[in-house]
């Protein structure tokens, strides 16, 4: 049996109504900026695809635009798009923002000039492409360098985050997005219920509520695993 990487592509199985392939459920994949690079690679796009296919029959594809400071250029961008719209997919985006995952997820910070004009920079981006993206849950900050000890003055540090990254949704997110696309939708994952608890900590806002997709996310310890086994890493289920 031919086997996939375990990171490779999650996916997303959503119940709702009037689904294209089955009856009371829709099939979506979130592919990762690393995956999405990788299908300027003709035969590495069509062999996955052929391996993904055999075994289930998606209605849509997220194809991540940034990851790890890793954008993908317009060129793979556009050919991926092509790929899935021929299959008869439906496309969205995606973007973590982060800016080295391994570090102990590392994130931007949100009060350095920088940083917050690559966020803003990302996020035009993807809406070039998309009328819809998903914000992975790494948009928060945990930075605490000497520009966030000066902003956050005398607030909690949840106090201060919760107000930083709900602002930098707004301005640096939406607001970009929709001046380039007026029509897209901007939603996010919540994956990991058990966690919600404490997701106010880093600063995750709630401005985000045009579309969510909660439930369970499913990981496996193992390096490679039958791709059948994995439900593609994180099997969500939402009520229509």
């Amino acid at each position: 049996m031919k086997k996939i990487l375990l990171s490779l592509i999650g996916l997303l199985l959503f119940l709702q109504a009037g689904a294209q392939q089955y009856q009371n459920f829709k099939v979506s994949i979130y592919t990762r900026a690393y995956e999405v690079e990788k299908m300027k690679d003709s035969h590495w796009l069509d062999s996955t695809w052929r391996v993904i296919s055999e075994q289930v029959q998606p209605d849509k594809i997220y194809l991540e635009t940034h990851r790890d400071l890793l954008i993908v250029p317009d060129a793979t961008l556009s050919k991926a798009i092509r790929f899935f719209k021929e299959k008869g997919l439906e496309i969205g985006g995606g973007i973590t923002y982060t800016i080295d995952e391994s570090n102990s997820f590392e994130t931007f910070c949100y009060t350095n000039p920088e940083h917050r004009k690559k966020v803003q920079e990302i996020a035009e981006y993807t809406a070039r492409y998309f009328d819809d993206f998903i914000l992975d849950d790494f948009f928060f900050t945990s930075c605490k360098c000497s520009l966030c000890v000066e902003a956050k003055g005398d607030m909690s540090w949840t106090e201060y985050r919760l107000k930083l990254m709900t602002e930098a949704g707004k301005s640096l997110v939406l607001g970009p997005a929709r001046k380039v696309n007026p029509g897209s939708l901007l939603g996010t994952t919540l994956a990991k219920l058990p966690e919600l608890q404490y997701f106010q900590i880093p600063g995750q806002p709630s401005f985000r509520i045009q579309f969510r997709r909660m439930g369970r996310q499913r990981r496996f310890p193992y390096g490679h695993v039958p791709l059948c086994r994995t439900t593609l890493a994180n099997l969500v289920c939402q009520s229509s």
